[in-house]
C-alpha cells in the first residue's frame, strides 16, 4: 500500500494504510462519478497542485499523493488552508512543496476555521464541472 512508517503523527502505520486504502476508493468513486467518459488527464511530467480544504491526520491527503504520484508528475505541490504544524512537516517529506496558510498548534477539527463548513455534492461538483470553461496551456519555469 503506502508504506507509512510506523508511528506517522502518532498513529499506527497500519491504522493510516487501512483509512488510506479506504480513501483510495472513495477517491475512485469520485473520479468515476465527476469525469464520466472523458480521459483520465495527462499529468506525467506536469505540475500539479493538489488542493484540500483542510488537512486533519494527513490520511485522506495521503491517499490523494499516493494517486497522483503513480501518474509521475514533474511536480506536486499540496495547498491547504489549514492544517497543524506537525502534518504540514510530515507532508513536505512526500512532495515537493507544501503550501499552507495557518498551521495552529490547537487544531480540532477543519470545519472550526471556517464560517461556512457545508460539504459539496456529487451533484454540485459534476454541475461545476460540465460548465463551458477556456482552457489554456500554463507554462510554470523556476526562477
Amino acid at each position: 500500500m503506502l508504506n507509512v512508517s510506523e508511528g506517522w503523527l502518532g498513529i499506527p502505520g497500519k491504522t493510516i494504510d487501512e483509512v488510506a486504502a479506504k480513501e483510495l476508493k472513495e477517491l475512485q468513486r469520485r473520479d468515476r462519478a465527476y469525469r464520466g467518459d472523458r480521459p483520465q488527464p495527462e499529468i506525467r511530467d506536469r505540475t500539479v497542485i493538489l488542493v484540500d480544504d483542510g488537512i486533519a491526520t494527513g490520511a485522506t491527503i495521503q491517499a490523494a499523493i499516493a494517486v497522483i504520484k503513480s501518474q509521475q508528475p514533474a511536480r506536486l505541490i499540496v495547498a491547504t488552508p489549514v492544517a497543524p504544524p506537525s502534518t504540514c512537516e510530515e507532508l513536505k517529506a512526500e512532495v515537493d512543496e507544501v503550501v499552507c496558510l495557518m498551521t495552529p498548534e490547537l487544531f480540532y477539527a477543519i470545519g472550526l476555521w471556517y464560517e461556512e463548513f457545508s460539504q459539496t455534492t456529487d451533484d454540485e461538483v459534476r454541475e461545476l464541472l460540465a460548465r463551458p470553461t477556456t482552457r489554456q496551456q500554463h507554462s510554470f519555469t523556476s526562477v
